[in-house]
């Protein structure tokens, strides 16, 4: 798959992708083949990226279950419902960087933001 596609169906920056990408490549999870495409490289997933993905999907998908354990199904409608309202928001042009403003901060880099979650900054109006 290309960069560009990743991206996009990820509904993430090309940036953050190709980082991502680059740490997978170091653990030997995904590889990247340059096939002369004009978006760039391809990655695919390496022998160990699909023994990763085979064990930790079913891992995750009963953790998922086990955190909507209790909930019925009009209950786990709802916050699905609220989820994609919140992921919605999320993508209204609403990036931390953009928030922090608004409280008088401007915040450089993603550690900054870091910081400022975890109180290092203080934040006041």
């Amino acid at each position: 798959m290309e960069t560009n596609r990743l991206a996009a169906e990820c509904d993430l920056a090309k940036g953050t992708v190709t980082g991502l990408v680059t740490t997978l490549e170091r653990q030997q999870l995904v590889e990247r083949e340059r096939l002369g495409s004009p978006t760039g490289p391809s990655m695919r997933l390496t022998p160990a990226g699909l023994d990763t993905i085979e064990d930790v999907f079913p891992r995750f998908n009963a953790f998922e279950a086990d955190m909507a354990a209790g909930l019925d199904q009009a209950q786990k409608e709802q916050l699905a419902h609220l989820l994609r309202q919140v992921i919605t928001n999320a993508r209204a042009d609403r990036s931390p960087f953009e928030f922090s403003k608004q409280f008088g901060v401007v915040l450089t880099e993603r550690r900054d933001l870091r910081r400022c979650a975890l109180g290092a900054i203080d934040v006041e109006r």
